[in-house]
């Protein structure tokens, strides 16, 4: 099993740990814009890392890796989740006024 510098490593030399934190950054990017506000912002930004290092820690601890499939659910696991979240923060905020 390999240990988390050595994954790091892996993705730096590759180029797609930058992509991922471009794709980071155009997530908070987009969410600021859409929901309007800083604060609205803050509950999928602290949700998705959360999510991603729940998904990881999992499997890893039950002694699966992340191949494709794991992978693709996981994009599929956040995108439901920032879309949960944009619905409990517009109905928060309707609420509030």
């Amino acid at each position: 099993m390999e240990s988390a510098r050595e994954v790091k490593g892996r993705l730096t030399q590759s180029g797609q740990f930058m992509s991922i934190l471009k794709g980071l950054k155009c997530q908070r990017v987009l969410e600021e814009e859409l929901l309007g506000s800083l604060r609205a912002t803050l509950v999928p930004a602290v949700a998705v890392p959360v999510r991603i290092i729940g998904s990881f820690a999992v499997p890893l601890l039950s002694g699966y890796s992340a191949n494709t499939i794991s992978l693709l659910a996981l994009v599929l696991a956040i995108s439901i989740l920032v879309d949960d979240a944009i619905v409990v923060v517009d109905n928060v905020e309707r609420v509030i006024e």
